[in-house]
């Protein structure tokens, strides 16, 4: 799971300041990650490599003055698509029933990864401009940009959040998709056999026996 998406009250964005502030309306920025641990049931079980699209929307200045200090409203979406490459021998994504125990099988496989998430409404101190989003986050830096905050990327330095807590969560949603195929050869016959794990905010965040499992090969 990639995800546990939401914007953090309070935060200050770690972005340069070089950039000018958007006008209203919706901001599209796309970053390359590479390597990004995936998380599942119990522990990291792959490496992700995937286009991040960011789409950020100023809703507009709130007249509350409870958020005088942190005006202007926003809304995001990221929208993920990519690849795997699963860890052999760590726990496989589903770990619910039957799954229970079950590692990934010696053999590294890659396949397709696709999913969004969605952040509650928040408020920030300044406004956003897709140039201070980085187009590429090489592998030894994931950790230093969370899914959680994603959308202060997109806010200069020094910028205050802060949240709209009549929502009751940070998150809206997100849902995650993966998918394996391999052949296997029967005389002349040849079968396809696909391993798929969905990975959703109304599923039991893919611990369901419905949602499938990748189990490696």
């Amino acid at each position: 799971m990639l995800t546990g998406l939401s914007v953090a009250g309070a935060t200050a964005a770690s972005a340069s300041t070089d950039a000018p502030a958007a006008r209203h309306g919706t901001i599209t920025a796309v970053t390359q990650l590479t390597n990004r641990p995936d998380s599942g049931g119990n522990g990291n079980w792959a490496y992700d490599t995937f286009h991040r699209q960011l789409v950020l929307t100023y809703l507009g200045k709130s007249r509350d003055p409870a958020h005088a200090a942190a005006p202007y409203m926003y809304s995001a979406v990221v929208n993920d698509r990519g690849s795997f490459k699963d860890i052999p021998g760590a726990f496989t994504p589903n770990q619910g029933a039957p799954y229970t125990g079950k590692i990934l099988k010696p053999t590294q496989v890659k396949g397709t990864m696709t999913g969004d998430g969605t952040y509650a409404l928040f408020y920030a101190s300044n406004k956003a401009s897709k140039r201070y989003v980085p187009s590429r986050i090489p592998s030894r830096d994931n950790s230093a940009y969370p899914s959680v905050t994603w959308p202060e990327l997109a806010f200069p330095a020094g910028t205050v959040f802060s949240q709209n807590m009549a929502t009751g969560a940070d998150e809206t949603s997100f849902a995650y998709y993966y998918a394996y195929s391999f052949k296997t050869h029967h005389g002349q016959a040849v079968r396809v056999h696909t391993q798929k794990w969905a990975d959703t905010a109304w599923n039991g965040d893919g611990q369901n026996r419905h949602d499938g499992n990748i189990l490696g090969r």
